[in-house]
């Protein structure tokens, strides 16, 4: 079986230390921080398929729009209106 980075099997809750405070984090708690970052409105980017490789679409955040643009990506037409 895999071991985690605090070398807890995986079946094991991992210990997370925050200062001098110690907590037992649970799969339910470790899922809170994801199901808050799915109602962010990802930014729908695209880049031409002649000059780039796959993929030519992505879902992006948009704190990282800027990031994807040097890669040849752009906003899809439709949401930069």
């Amino acid at each position: 079986m895999a071991k985690k980075a605090d070398e807890t099997e995986d079946n094991t809750p991992e210990v997370i230390t925050d200062g001098s405070e110690v907590t037992t984090a649970t799969n339910a708690e470790a899922g809170a921080g994801v199901q808050n970052a799915s109602s962010v409105a990802f930014v729908t980017m695209v880049r031409d398929s002649e000059v780039h490789p796959a993929p030519h679409t992505a879902q992006v955040h948009p704190e990282e729009v800027k990031n994807y643009y040097s890669g040849g990506w752009a906003v899809k037409q439709e949401e930069a209106e």
